[in-house]
C-alpha cells in the first residue's frame, strides 16, 4: 500500500515539474521581449477590416483551416491535458453542434486555433498579456486555444461573445488577452487580471487596437496633445513599444481620399508595427468574407474568398500550409485533412518548444498526442 502511495506521489511531483517547465517556456511567454502580436480593426468606406501580427523569435509552423458547421463538439480543458486520465472526470462540460463555418490560422492543428473569422463576419484572436491569471469556478472550462474555436462555432456578434463569458471559464498555460470584432465594427477586449474579468467595449474601447499591455494602460499612455503624441512616436516608438499609438494614428489617417486600397493599407500598418520578430501577418475582410496573409517564409500575399469553400461537414475538411511560398488566390491549393497531416503540423510546432529535460521526456509526447486525439474526436452530425 505504501509503495502505491509513494508511486502516486512521485508521478504527481514529476507532472508538476513538467507543468512548471512548460509554463516558464520562452516559446510561449516571449520573456525576451514583451512585443508579441497585435490586432486592430479599421472600419472605413463601409468595409470592416481586421489586421493581425503574430510575432515570435522562431519561425512558426502552422496552417489555415476550413472548419465546418454541423460538427458535434465537447468542451476541453487544460486540466484534461495535465491529468493522467483520458479526460478529467470531475470537469463540467458542455456540448454543441457548430452553427457556423470558419477560416482560422492554427499552430496546434485542428480546433486549437490562434485566431480566425467565421462565415458570419465574427473575428477572435489572442495576444500575449503577461500577468494574466485564469479564473477558477465550477463553470465549464475551455483550453485557451479551443475557446476561440468555440466562439467561432456558435456566435455572430461581439455582444453574443460577451454574454457567454459569465457561463464558462478559460484555462491554460499561456498568458493571453483576446480581441473580438464583428462585421458591424463592434469590438471588445477580454482580459483576466487580478482574479477579475475585464471587458472593454463600446465607449470603453475608443481605440480599436490591442497589443501586449493591458488595454487601460495603453490608453493612459496616449497624450491628448498632438505635438507630444507625434514626438513620442518619433523618439520612443521602439524603446517604449508604442505600437498601440502608431496603429491608432494610422487608422485615423485613413480616409476616403487615401489612394491605397484598404487591404494594402492595413498590411502597411502591420509592417510598421513589426518590432523585428514578425512571423505572420493576417488580414480579414469581415464585410466581404475574405482572408489575406503572408509570412516570413512566404512573403508574397495570398488570399482566399470564403465563397470558394463548402462549409457543410459532409464535405472534407481542408487546410493549407500558411508558410507556403506562393502568391495570389490559393483556394485551389488547399488539401484534404487527415489525422496524419494534423499530427505532422502539431509535431512541427512542438519541435520548437522546450519543456525542460523532464518535461521533454515525460510530458511533451503525451500532450501533443492528446491534442491530436481530441481534435479527431469531433464528428459530423449533419445528414
Amino acid at each position: 500500500m505504501k509503495s502505491k502511495v509513494l508511486l502516486g506521489f512521485s508521478i504527481a511531483v514529476v507532472l508538476f515539474i513538467c507543468y512548471l517547465c512548460y509554463c516558464n517556456s520562452e516559446r510561449f511567454y516571449s520573456i525576451k521581449d514583451n512585443s508579441a502580436c497585435s490586432t486592430f480593426l479599421l472600419n472605413k468606406n463601409d468595409t470592416v477590416i481586421i489586421g493581425h501580427n503574430l510575432d515570435d523569435y522562431i519561425e512558426v509552423p502552422g496552417a489555415v483551416f476550413i472548419n465546418k458547421r454541423g460538427v458535434r463538439k465537447e468542451s476541453i480543458s487544460w486540466t484534461d491535458f495535465t491529468c493522467m486520465c483520458a479526460k478529467k472526470q470531475k470537469n463540467t462540460r458542455i456540448q454543441w453542434i457548430s452553427k457556423y463555418g470558419s477560416v482560422t490560422y492554427n499552430t496546434w492543428g485542428k480546433d486549437f486555433i490562434d485566431g480566425g473569422m467565421n462565415d458570419q463576419g465574427l473575428y477572435i484572436g489572442e495576444m500575449t498579456l503577461l500577468g494574466t491569471s485564469w479564473l477558477k469556478s465550477q463553470n465549464p472550462a475551455f483550453h485557451h486555444h479551443f475557446f476561440m474555436q468555440y466562439v467561432l462555432d456558435n456566435f455572430r456578434t461581439t455582444e453574443e461573445v460577451i454574454d457567454i463569458l459569465d457561463k464558462i471559464i478559460i484555462d491554460g498555460h499561456c498568458q493571453w488577452h483576446y480581441f473580438v470584432g464583428d462585421k458591424n465594427g463592434n469590438t471588445a477586449v477580454i482580459e483576466f487580471l487580478n482574479d477579475k474579468t475585464n471587458i472593454y467595449e463600446g465607449e470603453q474601447m475608443p481605440v480599436k487596437v490591442l497589443c501586449n499591455r493591458a488595454y487601460d494602460k495603453e490608453l493612459k499612455l496616449m497624450p491628448d496633445n498632438d505635438s507630444i503624441y507625434n514626438k513620442m512616436l518619433e523618439n520612443d516608438y521602439t524603446s517604449k513599444d508604442l505600437r498601440f499609438m502608431l496603429a491608432a494614428k494610422k487608422i485615423d489617417e485613413y480616409n476616403e481620399k487615401t489612394d491605397i486600397p484598404v487591404v494594402n493599407y492595413v498590411f502597411s500598418i502591420l509592417k510598421e508595427m513589426d518590432m523585428g520578430n514578425n512571423r505572420w501577418s493576417v488580414v480579414y475582410d469581415l464585410t466581404n468574407s475574405k482572408m489575406f496573409f503572408r509570412t516570413s517564409l512566404g512573403q508574397d500575399v495570398k488570399f482566399i474568398d470564403f465563397k470558394s469553400f463548402d462549409f457543410n461537414c459532409n464535405t472534407p475538411i481542408q487546410l493549407f500550409d500558411i508558410n507556403s511560398d506562393i502568391s495570389g488566390n490559393v483556394a485551389g491549393k488547399f488539401v484534404n485533412y487527415s489525422t496524419e497531416l494534423n499530427e505532422e503540423f502539431i509535431q512541427k510546432n512542438f519541435d520548437e518548444i522546450n519543456f525542460g529535460t523532464v518535461g521533454n521526456l515525460l510530458f511533451k509526447k503525451r500532450y501533443q498526442s492528446k491534442i491530436n486525439k481530441y481534435s479527431n474526436s469531433f464528428k459530423c452530425e449533419e445528414r
